[in-house]
């Protein structure tokens, strides 16, 4: 991804170079500032090694998210200017005091002097946002042939923690305390949770005994996750310790049946497909209760279509909404369309959440905030008549 965006600046110089009513020295400046631009993501990545796994200042890491979104988003303005100079061409000129070449210039280096700024507080928004503690999300959910019992049953699902670099202490406190306030019955989590080796200092401690102020945690029915694919990439092990010790119950292909109200339901749980098995949904809860209220938890939504035919409930992350509105269409198209919200999958309701954190290496949200869901079960309504 770093390649990817340092390749944007190196465009943009180019298309510089190349304009030809443009002034040497303002080419030159100009090449001079993408080429900063690009060697920034560059930079950090190479004396860093990896963002999820070195003690990364997050001053550090919001600068090199804000110039990826930057450079991002002055791409976007290369490319539509290009549309609008060949458009320009087939139209004719209107005659004004100003010779063309002079109006030409006039209007290039305002354009990109606008685009520079626009570029600049859009990125520094969206790692202000993407830094923001996230917000309180209250859904209701009517399941089919849900137990009249089970009516107000309160999930709370939260997906993409990644306690690593950008985590401070403040911000986790703040979360737990929305997700406390908020009463849940039973609290769902999707995965993705931590990120990087957990003796890594973070926030001034260990990233684990960051990761234990999880343990204030409660609800009655339990705390339940499923493993997601940055659990992987750090100390695997390591972790799933952490989890147990914060009193995390970790659904490693399996499931759990719970009571409430006196009534049964189930929460399954199955690992991420970074190292996931070849079975299938169906062969690995085959011995699960049967007739009763099912939630599967999933970290990313590729299998949603397998999984609706074990479970009533599919919770999903992994996407973070996309980040960024237009971005989350293409993140999307790599997750078979699914990226945030409700979708009906073979008759069952599978839910994707944008995440309550970031990964360190992009920690930026334009339109698309983080979010604690919180999902109140009901039995479907009967319309008037019907009876």
């Amino acid at each position: 991804m770093v390649i990817a965006f340092c390749v944007f600046p190196f465009l943009f110089a180019l298309h510089i170079f190349l304009a030809t009513d443009l002034s040497k020295s303002f080419k030159v400046k100009t090449i001079l500032a993408c080429c900063i631009l690009a060697a920034i993501p560059i930079t950090t990545w190479k004396v860093y090694r990896d963002f999820l796994w070195s003690n990364v200042p997050a001053p550090l890491l919001a600068l090199q998210g804000a110039s990826v979104c930057c450079v991002l988003l002055l791409a976007i303005a290369m490319i539509l200017y290009d549309i609008a100079y060949v458009v320009q061409k087939f139209k004719c000129f209107q005659k004004t005091k100003y010779s063309p070449a002079r109006r030409k210039f006039l209007t290039t280096a305002g354009y990109i002097a606008v685009s520079g700024v626009t570029a600049t507080g859009f990125s520094c928004t969206g790692v202000q946002n993407g830094f923001a503690v996230p917000e309180i999300h209250v859904m209701e959910k009517e399941i089919a042939n849900l137990p009249r019992k089970l009516d107000g049953l309160r999930i709370c699902y939260v997906s993409d923690i990644h306690v690593g670099p950008i985590t401070t202490r403040d911000w986790l406190d703040r979360t737990i305390a929305r997700i406390i306030a908020a009463r849940p019955d039973c609290i769902c989590l999707g995965g993705d949770l931590s990120d990087g080796k957990p003796y890594t200092i973070t926030d001034g401690i260990p990233r684990a005994e960051l990761f234990m102020r999880l343990k204030n945690l409660s609800a009655p029915c339990g705390i339940f996750t499923c493993i997601g694919n940055h659990e992987y990439y750090g100390d695997y092990l390591t972790w799933m310790k952490v989890y147990k010790e914060a009193g995390i119950t970790v659904l490693h292909n399996t499931w759990k049946e719970l009571n409430y109200n006196g009534t049964p339901f189930t929460v399954l749980g199955r690992d991420d497909i970074q190292i996931g098995t070849n079975k299938t949904a169906k062969e690995l809860f085959a011995s699960m209760p049967k007739n009763q209220l099912s939630i599967l938890l999933d970290h990313r939504p590729v299998r949603a279509e397998e999984n609706a035919q074990v479970a009533d409930l599919l919770l999903s992350g992994h996407t973070h909404g996309g980040q960024i509105i237009g971005l989350n269409r293409v993140v999307a198209k790599a997750n078979k369309g699914y990226v945030s919200g409700w979708y009906t999958v073979a008759g069952k309701d599978l839910y994707v959440s944008t995440g309550a954190g970031l990964w360190a290496g992009f920690p930026v949200r334009l339109g698309v905030p983080a979010e604690i869901a919180i999902i109140d079960l009901g039995c479907p309504s009967i319309e008037a008549g019907s009876i």
